[in-house]
């Protein structure tokens, strides 16, 4: 269960990084606030998952194939997520344009 975990806080924290990644890129400032806070929560939960759980007692290469795969996986989910949020927002204006 703790590898479980693990895969599916790793696929969050890999997407909110390439999400916030494509903000950036991209000029959508009003995504880069929230999704800050979103990277805090799941870098918080990575740690503490490897820390309290994985690490102690656990099989590396368990956590490295959970690690790896939530990897892949969150930036297969990133690229979906901003092209599906940035094209429901295209209508209204963007900060970074208007600089």
């Amino acid at each position: 269960m703790t590898y479980l975990l693990l895969y599916c806080v790793t696929l969050s924290l890999v997407a909110i990084r390439a999400f916030q990644q494509i903000n950036i890129l991209h000029g959508h400032v009003g995504l880069i606030i929230p999704t800050s806070y979103a990277f805090g929560a799941a870098t918080v939960a990575e740690f503490y998952l490897l820390a309290d759980g994985v690490l102690g007692n656990g099989s590396v290469v368990l956590m490295l194939v959970a690690l790896g795969t939530g990897g892949w996986n969150g930036s297969l989910l990133a690229l979906y997520l901003h092209r599906k949020i940035a094209s429901s927002r295209k209508s209204r204006p963007q900060l970074a344009s208007r600089l």
